[in-house]
């Protein structure tokens, strides 16, 4: 499935041309890798503030 970001500032695009390039990889491999990560990130958060409530619902 192929996602298209449109009007993207050029400083911005610039950015994460140099981040790519330290890496060794690709913008495209890049952005790939890093909206993956985004999306692990809120569902482990979202998970961890589940857990938050459930023990303080236990604890009082």
């Amino acid at each position: 499935m192929g996602i298209k970001v449109r009007n993207i500032n050029p400083v911005v695009v610039k950015k994460i041309e140099k981040m790519a390039r330290e890496k060794e990889i690709q913008r495209q491999e890049f952005l790939k890798k890093q909206i993956e990560t985004l999306t692990f990130f809120r569902k482990q958060t979202t998970r961890k503030h589940h857990l938050e409530k459930l023990i303080d619902k236990n604890i009082q």
